[in-house]
């Protein structure tokens, strides 16, 4: 009797030790089972990839296989000049929660966030702003939300605060902004002390954004990975030292 189990996807698989002996038969799925596998790979012998997009040798693998998966849409694109593709059109995985749009040109949920999703660009209204690329969620909070980002250009990684689209915390996001310019310019221009750098910051659908350097874990993270146990004093001493 055979055995089958429910695979991560929902499909059910049967255990190879379980399954029948049944002898493989390639002509048992008709003359045109492997028409489409067969094309691709003669093209491909006869069309090789340019040095720049050739996979690289293996002991025992199969350039074909290679090009039929890594360099799918290259070979596809050889076959058929045609074929267009574009990474825009990849499912996004949506990072704000609730992603319903109630607000905004559809833009924002109901809580007046910014719905966000990987790979979605944030940058300036008017362009004189860096190009953020965004790459995961970092945490969220009372006045917003904190996504992981990469500067398209430079490719530096960066943490880009969005701000609720909402009167009172974009002002206040606005005083956040000056307290930080004045530390990091006045009192700790050499970055010397400790202080949070404050990189950048635009407006972007209506909302405030703020970018900083990418930091570690807060402490209340190392305090919950820790099982809420008391931190070493050596440790402790560490970060007063910092504060002070």
């Amino acid at each position: 009797m055979n055995t089958a189990s429910t695979g991560a996807g929902g499909g059910i698989g049967v255990s190879p030790s379980s399954s029948p002996s049944v002898p493989y038969d390639p002509a048992s799925r008709g003359p045109s089972s492997f028409v489409g596998y067969e094309q691709l790979a003669a093209h491909q012998r006869a069309l090789p990839l340019s040095s720049s997009l050739s996979p690289p040798a293996s002991p025992g693998g199969s350039r074909v296989i290679t090009r039929a998966s890594v360099y799918l849409c290259d070979a596809y694109q050889r076959c058929n000049p045609g074929f267009g593709y574009t990474p825009t059109l990849n499912p996004r995985r949506q990072l704000t929660k609730p992603a319903v749009p109630t607000g905004n040109d559809g833009r924002d949920n109901e809580n007046s966030d910014l719905i966000i999703s990987v790979n979605d660009v944030l940058a300036a209204d008017d362009g004189r702003s860096g190009q953020y690329e965004v790459r995961d969620v970092l945490g969220s909070g009372t006045f917003g939300q904190v996504v992981r980002c990469r500067e398209k250009g430079t490719g530096k990684a960066a943490a880009v605060k969005v701000i609720k689209n909402h009167p009172a915390y974009f002002h206040q996001a606005h005083v956040e902004i000056g307290i930080l310019h004045m530390l990091n310019t006045k009192c700790d221009d050499r970055d010397e002390h400790h202080i949070v750098r404050m990189l950048d910051h635009f407006v972007h659908r209506s909302h405030l954004c703020i970018v900083f350097e990418v930091l570690n874990i807060n402490l209340y993270e190392l305090l919950r990975q820790n099982n809420f146990r008391g931190l070493s004093m050596g440790l402790v001493r560490g970060f007063v030292k910092q504060l002070l």
